[in-house]
């Protein structure tokens, strides 16, 4: 008789925290699939639920990356980080199950993944999206993200499709009648899912063999047959999970039957077991942009200038100062108001509007939200006829308090031209691609020319000191970025001045 094996724990992490929303829904279903299956491993399935844990945009002013790897927790000075870093320490292993929001993940995701980082690294973690053509544009965003923080990510990514549903389960925050079997047909079901997880947790299924010294075989304790050491993926025609590159598969030999779906009980366990921080005052609207330029007889056209990071201490306002400095020739003369926008100051909170910004009124959005900074936001935007995105690259992606700000809004940036900037330790081009990638999703014309500001071997220092190291500036001009940021900007003005095409015009 073998030895029980210690149980170990997998989060199944829901990214959504809208409301309505219908992640909760989604991981309902992904866990009921699941559970017989568990039962007979060493794993429980803990939902963890980011609409219970209400985590701030990252208010920490240190880098998680540079906390001491085997106890960061200690590190953090709000408590509620530390909860965070001992809720996601306390897991084994992560399946991350994330809707996809204007081409991209959400922010609120985004922004929980950046709070940590040795909490994430080692793990295995899969993801599994959804959307109305099952939100695969998230996943590869995601993917890199996950890499960067060196977790071990499965290739294998069930993504559910919601199709012409989509727009009712977002509203009413629930699947719809016969979705979940739509799912199992479709083969995106209860054999996907449990391949892909038992792939993902066979790294430390097999430590724990080695430590119990256990007997039995696999194939008995698992339910299958012969398990390979490489990515799974599942053949619905042969109705067999094969090993990519291996001639092993894996057959399933107890069905699973679905029964009704049902919430999990954690979410409303983890609402009980922290207190959360009293919720911040009201907001204080007040004006939150800064007039760089104005031209003495202008056009009445303006653009934007955006610092896309948000954290203390920060290299993002320093940046665009040198953005401004190398434009400034290009200014004197130009018919246009450059204004400085700086998400910091703005202070948005994570998307707490109850209703989809794409299904208001596009010629007039700005009634149509419930918060009056909301309202504000979306007034200040609507006054810009072109946008220059200056950003960070945070673990190969983009900054929650970014992403956050383009999801608050949709027909705000219909149409209009937009620069990307980024900058990091090799110029950011993940974030880039990544970034282009949403604003394409809102329909903005981003520029082809992309500048990358690299910071080098200095991107640890510049960073936490808030600041440039001396000839950095020079460094950049040498390299060509200040004529890169030149040839977007003439390249945006080009779109700026060509005439608008009927039914196309910028809200």
């Amino acid at each position: 008789m073998s030895t029980p094996l210690a149980r170990r724990s997998i989060a199944l992490l829901t990214g959504s925290t809208r409301t309505p929303r219908v992640g909760p829904s989604v991981s309902a279903f992904i866990e009921t699939v699941l559970a017989p299956k568990l039962e007979e491993s060493p794993y429980t399935l803990t939902s963890v639920d980011l609409g219970s844990w209400k985590l701030p945009l990252f208010n920490e002013q240190v880098i998680p990356a540079q906390l001491p790897a085997d106890d960061p927790t200690s590190g953090y000075a709000h408590e509620l980080s530390k909860a965070w870093s001992k809720e996601i320490r306390s897991h084994d292993a992560v399946v991350f199950v994330t809707p996809q929001y204007n081409g991209g993940y959400p922010a609120s995701l985004k922004n929980a993944i950046d709070y940590l980082y040795h909490e994430w690294v080692g793990k295995p973690a899969m993801v599994i999206s959804y959307g109305g053509r099952g939100g695969s544009k998230a996943t590869e965003q995601l993917l890199p993200i996950l890499g960067a923080v060196k977790m071990k990510v499965t290739k294998v990514s069930p993504a559910l499709a919601l199709g012409r549903s989509m727009g009712s389960a977002m509203r009413e925050g629930a699947l719809v009648e016969g979705q979940a079997e739509d799912w199992l047909k479709a083969g995106v079901g209860e054999q996907t899912l449990i391949a892909s997880l038992l792939y993902a947790v066979y790294p430390m299924y097999r430590d724990v063999l080695a430590e119990q010294t256990k007997t039995s075989t696999m194939e008995e304790e698992l339910g299958c047959r012969t398990f390979g050491t490489d990515i799974v993926s599942f053949d619905q025609e042969s109705d067999k999970a094969k090993v990519v590159d291996s001639p092993f598969t894996l057959d399933l030999i107890h069905p699973i039957s679905i029964t009704s779906l049902v919430a999990a009980a954690s979410v409303l366990l983890l609402a009980l077991l922290y207190q959360r921080p009293p919720s911040k005052p009201a907001f204080q609207i007040k004006p939150m942009s800064q007039t760089l330029y104005a031209p003495t007889n202008g056009s009445g056209k303006s653009i934007a200038l955006i610092i896309g990071s948000t954290r203390t201490p920060r290299v993002g306002p320093t940046i665009c100062t040198y953005v401004h400095s190398v434009l400034a020739p290009k200014l004197v003369g130009c018919p246009y108001t450059l204004q400085l926008v700086d998400l910091a100051e703005w202070n948005l909170p994570l998307f707490n509007e109850t209703i989809m910004p794409a299904q208001l009124p596009a010629n007039d959005p700005t009634p149509g939200y419930t918060h009056d900074l909301s309202k504000a936001w979306s007034r200040e935007i609507r006054k810009y006829d072109a946008i220059i995105f200056v950003t960070p690259q945070y673990n190969w992606g983009i900054p929650a308090a970014l992403k956050n700000a383009i999801d608050f809004l949709y027909h705000e940036w219909a149409n209009k031209p937009a620069i990307v900037i980024t900058y990091g330790g090799r110029g950011g081009d993940k974030v880039r691609d990544q970034l282009v990638q949403v604003l394409t999703g809102v329909h903005m014309n981003v520029v082809s020319v992309r500048p990358g500001l690299a910071l080098g071997r200095n991107v640890a220092a510049s960073v936490t000191d808030g600041k440039l190291v001396d000839g950095q500036e020079e460094q950049w001009t040498k390299a060509g970025i200040a004529g890169q940021i030149i040839a977007a900007w003439d390249e945006m003005v080009a779109m700026l001045e060509k005439p608008k095409e009927e039914g196309k015009e910028a809200k």
